[in-house]
């Protein structure tokens, strides 16, 4: 699949898109050969934002003279995109909670961090992460919130990396 720079070219600056942006639609140039599926994809990786319907119109160039030249402008494509104005906000799953023990020196005293607390680590048997279970035997699972593009690293530790591209569609340059 194509970068998301290669299927989305511009903004589509017109008095009709701009009356369209209170409702959430943005009208882009893009790639002759994209599809809908690629230009949704594209503007949810560009711009952080849940897509719900992509509309798209193929437009031939025009022929235009200039003096005793005549040539074809090239054909070109609008994409017109709905976003979810009202995004749910950050999502909840459930994750097994890794069981935790002390750690020790290698002459079985416990180990303390700077601050005098105990350094706990993750209990792992033969290699596998142990995870807590109640009395019951059945694995504890706690309500963890993430926001997008964060992930669960090993152990069950949440990531949030951040943006890698700080972009939007107010700096893409439309709405302006």
């Amino acid at each position: 699949m194509r970068s998301a720079e290669d299927i989305i070219l511009r903004p589509y600056i017109t008095e009709k898109s701009n009356d369209g942006l209170s409702d959430g639609k943005y009208t882009f140039i893009v790639a002759p050969d994209a599809t809908k599926t690629e230009v949704k994809y594209a503007v949810e990786k560009l711009f952080q934002v849940k897509v719900l319907k992509v509309n798209t119109a193929s437009y031939e160039g025009k022929v235009k003279r200039m003096g005793v030249h005549q040539g074809p402008r090239p054909d070109w494509k609008k994409a017109i995109v709905k976003i979810d104005v009202e995004p749910a906000g950050p999502k909840e799953k459930y994750v097994r909670v890794p069981e935790k023990i002390q750690k020790v020196d290698k002459e079985g005293k416990p180990v303390v961090d700077k601050k005098g607390q105990p350094v706990m680590v993750i209990k792992k048997v033969n290699g596998k992460v142990k995870y807590k279970v109640d009395e019951k035997g059945r694995v504890i699972r706690e309500k963890k919130t993430y926001t997008p593009g964060a992930y669960l690293d090993k152990g069950g530790v949440l990531k949030n990396p951040g943006k890698k591209y700080k972009t939007s569609i107010e700096e893409f340059g439309v709405g302006q």
